[in-house]
C-alpha cells in the first residue's frame, strides 16, 4: 500500500510541473498556428492563456500587444509592448508598433528612439523611417533629409522611404519637392 502512495505523491508532484509547462506550450502552439492563418481572434485568447501561466512569456506578450494593437485597444497593447520590449529588446515589429503609440501619444522622443534602434539593426527599414519622419524635431529635418536621400539611393524601390522623404519635405513647406516624392 505505501508502494501505491508513494507512486501517487510522485506523479502528483512532479507531474504538476510537466502540465503547467505542457498547457503553455499547447496554447503558445495552438496561438501560432492560429496567427499563422490570420485567426486573431483565436490567437489572442491562446496568447492570453499563455499568460496566465506564464506572464514572462516573451512571444506571447509580443504577439498579444500587436492584436491589440491592431484592434485599437492601445492601453493593453502598451502595457503588452512595453513588456515584450523589456523581454526581448532586439523585436523590431515590438519597437515598430511603440514607435506608433508614442506618436499618437506625443511622445516624440520615445518615437525617435525606437525608430533609430529599428534602422541601426535594419539600415533603410521604410517604417521606421517614416516613423523618424513623423518624430524628429523640426531643426533636425536637414539632416534627416539627406539621411533618406541616401536610403533612397541604396533602395529606390523602397515606398516607405519615399513616403518618409515626402512627410520631411512637406514638414519643411518644401511642397515641390514633397510632391515628387509621394
Amino acid at each position: 500500500m505505501n508502494k501505491h502512495l508513494l507512486v501517487f505523491l510522485f506523479a502528483v508532484l512532479f507531474g504538476a510541473g510537466c502540465t503547467k509547462s505542457a498547457r503553455l506550450s499547447r496554447h503558445l502552439e495552438r496561438a501560432e498556428t492560429a496567427w499563422q492563418k490570420g485567426d486573431f481572434e483565436t490567437a489572442r485568447l491562446e496568447y492570453l492563456n499563455a499568460l496566465k501561466l506564464d506572464p514572462n512569456q516573451p512571444e506571447a506578450s509580443s504577439r498579444l500587444g500587436l492584436v491589440f494593437f491592431d484592434r485599437g485597444e492601445i492601453v493593453p497593447a502598451v502595457q503588452l509592448l512595453l513588456r515584450a520590449k523589456e523581454l526581448q529588446p532586439t523585436n523590431i515589429p515590438v519597437r515598430l508598433k511603440l514607435g506608433a503609440i508614442f506618436i499618437s501619444m506625443g511622445r516624440l522622443t520615445n518615437a525617435v528612439e525606437e525608430a533609430e534602434y529599428v534602422l541601426t539593426q535594419m539600415p533603410g527599414n521604410g517604417e521606421a523611417a517614416a516613423l523618424l519622419a513623423c518624430s524628429t524635431a523640426p531643426a533636425q529635418l536637414g539632416s534627416l533629409t539627406h539621411r533618406l536621400e541616401t536610403f533612397i539611393a541604396a533602395n529606390p524601390n523602397e515606398a516607405q522611404l519615399h513616403l518618409a522623404l515626402g512627410i520631411v519635405h512637406t514638414r519643411t513647406g518644401k511642397n515641390t519637392a514633397a510632391e515628387s516624392s509621394f
